[in-house]
């Protein structure tokens, strides 16, 4: 079983059975959970009453030297006219209700 969410949000009855289904199949019938960061290992871990120990964290990876882009960097801030010196944050994921992004 696989955790990409810091929890299950519930819009509805079907919602909440499908969450409540995902910690009685990780606390009964999954030998292992993997989780796709720290914080989402912590929080499961809490909502689904397991031991720590059930659940590894395995982030999600890529090798950023495809995405080098040193060479191009000045070229691609102006484009998105964002200034040279200027600190940007950038977050790549599925911004939805359970994530954790607020």
């Amino acid at each position: 079983m696989t955790r990409h969410v810091m929890f299950e949000p519930f819009t509805n009855l079907k919602t909440r059975l499908r969450a409540q289904l995902v910690l009685i199949a990780a606390r009964y019938g999954a030998d292992r959970v993997i989780a796709v960061s720290e914080a989402v290992r912590q929080q499961f871990a809490r909502q689904a009453r397991l031991p720590l120990e059930r659940i590894e964290t395995v982030y999600n990876g890529i090798q950023l030297e495809k995405f080098a882009t040193r060479a191009r960097r000045a070229q691609i801030r102006a484009a998105l006219g964002w200034a040279q010196d200027a600190p940007i944050v950038i977050m790549v994921a599925v911004l939805r209700g359970g994530k954790g992004h607020e």
